[in-house]
Formats: C-alpha cells, structure tokens, sequence
C-alpha cells in the first residue's frame, strides 16, 4: 500500500491483513473508537496495548474493559495532566513491542490525544525496528456535533505546552513562525495563537489535491467555514497558507516539508485538525527536528455528544519518507 483506503467496517477484516503482530489502541467515550479492535482484532485474538488516560478512569472504564478483555491485552495508563508519566508509559510499551520482534503494527489513531498520538510515533520511529510496518487505522466520524451549526467539542484550555520529544532547536533572539492546522475548534486556536505569539502565521487550507484523494470526506463545509473563523481571528498578522489534506498523511507531511522558513525564525506548528494530518505533522517534525510541535489541552471534552460512527475506516502505512 502506497497511500491510504477508505474501507468499509464490513469489509474491514478482509482488507487487514492477518500478519498484523500486535495492535496498539486508545480507549475514548468515543464509540467509534472500539470498532477496529471489536470488528477484526478481537476475532483474531492479537496481542492489544490499551492506552488509556488514567486521570479520566472514571469515565473510561467500560472503554478499557471493551479493548482489553482479550487474554494478550497489555493496560498502558497515561496522564493527560502529566505528559512525562504518558512519554514513559508509552516508551514501556512500545520497548516491549520491539523486544517481541513484531514485524507489522496496527495503531488504530482513533482515541488518542494529538499529543499522546505525537509521542507514540517518535518512539515507534526510535525504538521499532525499520524492517517494522506499521500501519495506521482512523475510524472517521459521520458528524461532529458542529456540523449542524451548534453543540461544542471541547470547552476552555488548561494548558499549551510543548510536545515532549518536539522541542525543536530554539534560537534565543529569533521570532516565531507558527504553522496552524485549523479544526473546529476557534477557542484552542486563540489559545495557541495567544500563547506562542508568532510574528507570522502560515494557516493550513484544505488542498484540492487532498479532496480529489478524499471526495467522500462530509466534514469538508463545516472546517471551511472555520477555517474562515481562524482567518479572521488572525486578520492584522502576517498571514499566509499552504494547503493540506485531512486523510492523506503523506501529502500533510510534504506539504509542511515545503513551507518556506527563515534563518532567523523559530517554527512552531500546532494541528488542531483530523488524527491522520497529526501523523502527517508529526512525521515532518522528526524529519525536521528543529521544528517544535505544540498542544493545546482543554478543560473538558463533550463526552457525551462528541461525535457519530460513518462506519468507514481510513487504513494507512505510516511513511516516514518516500
């Protein structure tokens, strides 16, 4: 496979090969993020990683009995509030991956945070052996509760930090270039525009490209019109763009390889868009190690009306380079 499929869940199984050594996989209040696991790897009986973030146990738990009632299914507790305890729960279990010599990954991206998601590709690339495929699963959403024009994703930012393992080289008396990859999301954008405080800003668009790739994607008039929001939030900036895909990882990481960066600038990206253009950012920034990735943590979640199931996987081999 050289790009990506959109795969139907009946068709799921079939379309994932049965050479697949382990699965590594984030419990969420997200239904949509049980499906890979519930519809081929449970069957299957493969060795799962269940990822979960242990300061929200309380709601959940019925997520990580549903990933990991399997006997081969190892319980990874991360931290949202504590992204150091999350790097080496990560690292333990991607060590223990590459001690048992798997030749082929699944990582279904579906529940993960961006950050927590940025910190398991930087291990697998360190500590996986490159002979490893690893393949990404997304099982996208049908609707968002935005997409009707109301309801909220999530509210209030706790915190914007650095992403551990993306500082990036900081040069002292530099300015900030800060590429942003607009979602739904207008309060974290503000936040991280606040926070960083760039002198330029090159927003990431919606690529034409992406979308022939893509045309079944339904989210793509409700992140245009976004998109628009964050335009004009930063109207007065120096302001550019480049155009990315949100399924096309590979199309994301080279679109950011070819944004232009000045000697004397410090270049921060911040994606607050679909889990596979966070792997498209994070493979460009460990190419690119000058590069600091950012993150945005909310106050809460809409855990109860966050999103709907279409029942449509995106299957993708990561691609560090071509």
């Amino acid at each position: 496979m050289t790009g990506f499929a959109i795969v139907s869940m009946p068709q799921l199984a079939a379309a994932i090969p049965a050479d697949v050594d382990c699965l590594i996989v984030s419990a969420s209040y997200e239904e949509r993020a049980h499906s890979v696991y519930e519809a081929v790897f449970a069957p299957r009986g493969t060795p799962t990683y269940v990822c979960y973030n242990e300061n929200h146990e309380t709601y959940l738990r019925n997520s990580v009995d549903r990933l990991a009632k399997g006997s081969g299914a190892v319980r990874v507790p991360l931290d949202s509030d504590d992204p150091r305890k999350t790097f080496e729960a990560l690292k333990g279990a991607v060590e223990s991956v590459a001690s048992h010599k798997a030749r082929h990954v699944g990582i279904d991206v579906t529940g993960f945070t961006r950050e927590s998601l940025a910190m398991l590709l930087l291990l697998c690339r360190t500590y996986v052996s490159s002979e490893c495929k690893l393949t990404t699963y997304y099982h996208r959403a049908r609707t968002y509760s935005v997409d009707v024009g109301r309801g909220w994703l999530s509210q209030g930012v706790r915190d914007v930090r650095s992403i551990l393992g993306y500082a990036g080289r900081v040069k002292v008396s530099g300015s900030i270039h800060l590429i942003l990859i607009a979602g739904f999301e207008i309060e974290r954008a503000m936040a991280i525009v606040d926070t960083v405080g760039p002198s330029r800003i090159t927003l990431g668009v919606l690529s034409s490209a992406g979308a022939q790739r893509d045309p079944t994607n339904p989210h793509v008039a409700t992140l245009q019109r976004f998109i628009g929001r964050t335009e004009a939030m930063c109207m007065g900036m120096r302001l550019t763009k480049f155009e990315f895909s949100t399924s096309d990882a590979a199309f994301t990481r080279d679109a950011i390889r070819a944004i232009p960066r000045q000697e004397n600038e410090n270049t921060t990206i911040a994606c607050l868009n679909s889990k596979p253009a966070m792997v498209g950012v994070c493979t460009a920034a460990i190419g690119l190690p000058d590069i600091q990735l950012v993150y945005a943590q909310p106050s809460a979640y809409n855990i109860a009306n966050y999103s709907e199931p279409s029942h449509q996987v995106l299957v993708a081999p990561i691609r560090w380079t071509d």
